[in-house]
């Protein structure tokens, strides 16, 4: 197991304002994830940037965000969908090879859209009245 002072696996639930296609779920304003975090608030925000980033509004959680049982990130098959995991950790165990690329890509493209996600949200903050 790896060292978590850092960070977590959470197992995030949000319920979206809208609905979407997601996949095996169908139709959906429920969807699932695993995010890389220091708190359940951090997961939450986290949650909500990713969101924002894909042009998604978060409704609510279904449930407060919680440590995933399994924290053992050499256990997943696709930690590069584990939302805001660190390349470094992901990187490691990956051989050289075309596959790499394609995951390291995944990764990229999944943090672009958590950083627009959190630049969007810091402008509607900064437009709140106090």
């Amino acid at each position: 197991m790896q060292d978590t002072t850092q960070g977590g696996i959470y197992w995030v639930v949000p319920k979206l304002q809208q609905e979407v296609h997601a996949g095996a779920l169908g139709f959906t304003k429920t969807l699932y994830f695993y995010v890389w975090a220091r708190s359940d608030d951090e997961a939450k925000t986290l949650m909500e940037a990713y969101l924002n980033g894909e042009g998604l509004a978060l409704d609510r959680l279904q449930q407060k965000p919680c440590l995933a049982i399994n924290q053992n990130l050499k256990t997943y098959y696709f930690p590069e969908q584990i939302i805001g995991l660190p390349e470094e950790l992901i990187e490691p165990d990956l051989l050289p090879s075309a596959f790499k690329d394609k995951v390291l890509a995944e990764s990229r493209k999944r943090r672009d859209k958590l950083e627009k996600g959190k630049l969007a949200l810091r402008a509607e903050l900064a437009l709140l009245p106090l």
